[in-house]
């Protein structure tokens, strides 16, 4: 068994996280506490099976890559540009409370100040997998509420972005005692990110939208995921060796460029169980470095790290919301929704490792960390209407902060909705759907059109025509798209299994969605009508009506 250490990672690993990721969801709680679970308990540090931390580190680093990847995909400046005045600001503001309040708190435990700088950026960022996951279940993602949220913490993003870019910069040039060297190290190294930036964004801008489209015209999914997979992982490792930047950094480049390109979407959605897959295993990773030790001989700094995460961060964003004008729920939301930490804070954490800012306690105590406030988040947010009556309720400062909201109007111009998509989508591009979409157009309804032909997709977007390539069937597909707030479903494709898979999808984004579905067969009407289409055209139906027709029109003039 000890020649498969590969395999016994895989297999304890996955099999850990499943278990434990069941347990924390049946407990409606986020399954990265699951995962962390898993790794704490086939560490070396925990009685039980022990599983390679070595291998799990270097399988934990593709998963931040893919992460990172992903979140280049998802950005979008334009969801940022529109709650830009109070996201920037907040966020900003926010995080500078975390790390002033490490500054503050955190050095009375005798640990270095860049350890405690570097602690205090890691902490001031969410989770976006709970975040996400807890405005869900309020039904409050897609309100102002949500959206301000959202692009706050696509702020917050960027803000540690910036400091993965910076960290080993300062590392470099403090391991100098030379001033001329150290001059030296930050310029090379600033150079190195410049270069980088440049041929990422600038050739790349060219390269891999050709790279992707050209594979995308091969209509193979095996293939498409290969050159989802080899831009990804490639550009990641080219630009930690050739530029030295990180390979977070690179991967995250790359999935801004992509996201740029007609395939976007398609790679988002491709990429996306592979990116699952490892960051379970970096979740995991993470765990393996806890060490019980680590809560009985650190309880103190644990317990002021929990505070600045669970009080301090919340207290700020709200007092930054209310000094906006906003509502005080509005405030509780934001305030409370971002009381954790997540992904971010361990991809911070595991450079600062490697660049030995952290020690393994370090890395232990923001396991901890995680653990509790990604547990209690949610049930802090069930809280906000208790919280809001309380506060509306403390005489004067209620009646104050009420005159203070400012009015929907200027909440709207400030924060537009994505309900302003357009409401009809129409999937496949074959004879059917262009006749569907030409006909719309007549009575002036715009349609969003889904296809798998690349070719197609560029021409109709040259003509002006909304459209995305990308399989119907994979559900960040449909979300992109904004699926979620259509009023109309066209299923133009003839294959029963796709179509099935894509009902499915889209009832489960938006349950009140009209579907319309096409079908060969008069026989599968009521399959369809049982999994959620409002109305089918059968072809057998259609031909014979048209054939009787023809067919009557032959038969009148002889009689």
């Amino acid at each position: 068994m000890h020649e498969l250490p590969l395999i016994i990672l895989l297999a304890l690993g996955f099999g850990f996280a499943l278990i434990f990721g069941l347990l924390t969801n049946w407990m409606k709680l986020s399954p990265i506490v699951g995962y962390l679970l898993a790794g704490i308990v086939i560490g070396q540090n925990t009685p039980g099976p022990k599983a390679d931390e070595h291998i799990a580190a270097e399988l934990g680093e593709i998963g931040v890559i893919l992460l990172m990847f992903g979140v280049g995909l998802h950005f979008k400046i334009s969801e940022l540009m529109r709650v830009r005045w109070i996201a920037v600001p907040g966020a900003i503001f926010q995080s500078l409370c975390a790390v002033v309040f490490t500054l503050l708190f955190i050095p009375l435990f005798d640990v270095p100040l860049s350890t405690t700088i570097v602690m205090g950026v890691a902490i001031s960022v969410a989770s976006t997998v709970l975040l996400i996951r807890v405005l869900t279940d309020a039904n409050v993602l897609h309100s102002q509420q949500g959206h301000i949220a959202v692009g706050w913490l696509i702020v917050e993003d960027l803000f540690t972005i910036a400091v993965l870019l910076i960290l080993p910069i300062i590392h470099d040039a403090g391991s100098q005692t030379d001033t001329s060297k150290t001059v030296f190290q930050v310029l090379r190294a600033l150079g190195g990110i410049v270069a980088a930036m440049v041929l990422i964004v600038v050739v790349g801008k060219r390269l891999l939208p050709f790279l992707m489209n050209m594979v995308a015209r091969t209509r193979s999914r095996e293939l498409f995921v290969l050159a989802t997979l080899v831009v990804s992982i490639g550009v990641a490792l080219g630009s930690a060796e050739l530029f030295g930047i990180s390979m977070a950094l690179g991967a995250f480049l790359a999935g801004i460029v992509v996201a740029q390109s007609d395939v976007g979407h398609e790679a988002a959605a491709q990429a996306l169980p592979f990116r699952d897959a490892f960051a379970v295993l970096f979740f995991v990773s993470v765990g393996m470095l806890f060490d019980p030790a680590t809560l009985m001989n650190h309880y103190d700094m644990i317990l002021v790290l929990l505070a600045i995460i669970l009080l301090g961060k919340p207290l700020a964003a709200f007092l930054i919301v209310v000094l906006l004008k906003y509502p005080v729920k509005t405030a509780l939301i934001v305030a409370i929704a971002l009381g954790q930490v997540g992904e971010f804070t361990f991809i911070l954490g595991n450079v600062a490792s490697k660049l030995h800012y952290f020690e393994e306690q370090h890395v232990g105590m923001l396991v901890i960390c995680a653990i509790i406030t990604i547990s209690v988040n949610p049930l802090m947010f069930q809280m906000v209407p208790w919280l809001e009556k309380v506060i509306l309720g403390i005489p004067r400062l209620g009646p104050f902060l009420r005159e203070r909201g400012i009015s929907d109007e200027q909440r709207r111009m400030m924060t537009t909705s994505r309900e302003m998509l357009p409401s009809v989508i129409v999937v496949g591009y074959g004879p059917v759907g262009k006749t569907i979409v030409e006909t719309l157009k007549t009575r002036n309804v715009e349609s969003t059109v889904v296809d798998m032909n690349i070719d197609t997709v560029r021409a109709l977007k040259e003509k002006g025509q909304l459209a995305f390539f990308g399989d119907a069937e994979n559900r960040e597909t449909l979300e992109g798209i904004g699926m979620e707030f259509a009023r109309y479903l066209i299923l133009t494709i003839p294959d029963p299994d796709a179509r099935a898979a894509i009902i499915e999808t889209a009832r489960h984004l938006n349950p009140k969605i009209t579907i319309f579905a096409r079908t060969r067969y008069n026989s599968e009407e009521a399959a369809l009508a049982a999994i959620g289409v409002n109305t089918v055209a059968s072809e057998e139906a259609v031909v014979a009506s048209e054939l009787s027709r023809m067919v009557l029109a032959q038969i009148a003039p002889i009689q």
